[in-house]
């Protein structure tokens, strides 16, 4: 098989593993990791974690608040997929037709003690992600302070 071949054969695959199915009444099989993602290197989600920290920090620096709120979030995001899968949590989940709204429910759900504080981390985390994003007003360094604090401390629980 020639490397053209190879590709379309890899993102067929990877197409394949992303499809939802039932595999019992009120059980949707849902995951953000490929099927084939073997378990040792979900360890690459902490890694994809601290890269986003970073690049959001150098953006911050950089006067790039929109940037940073959109690393910030990703950074948040990839730190409970890391969690989530080493808990065995997004094997089989409640049906939500959004993923970022899925990872929310997720830690409401299975967070603990804290569950309702690292919601609100994700959830403050997420709106400043979509502001920057889509929204026309610029985010301000304001907006960044107390929610960045929130999403660092939520985001060093779900790396333990």
């Amino acid at each position: 098989m020639n490397n053209s071949g190879k590709k379309m054969a890899e993102k067929r695959q990877l197409r394949q593993t992303r499809v939802s199915g039932t595999v019992s009444p009120g059980c949707r099989v849902f995951s953000l990791v490929p099927a084939a993602f073997p378990m040792l290197q979900r360890e690459q989600l902490a890694l994809k974690s601290l890269e986003n920290w970073t690049a959001a920090a150098t953006c911050r620096t950089g006067g790039h608040r929109n940037a940073a709120a959109s690393r910030f979030y990703y950074a948040l995001y990839q730190a409970i997929r890391f969690w989530a899968d080493k808990k065995g949590l997004l094997r089989c989940v409640e049906y939500v037709p959004d993923v970022h709204a899925t990872v929310a429910s997720i830690v409401g759900k299975n967070g603990g003690d804290c569950a309702r504080e690292l919601r609100e981390a994700v959830n403050d985390m997420y709106e400043l992600r979509v502001k920057a994003d889509y929204k026309p007003e610029p985010v301000e360094e304001s907006d960044l302070e107390e929610t960045v604090k929130k999403a660092g401390a939520a985001r060093a629980v779900f790396l333990k």
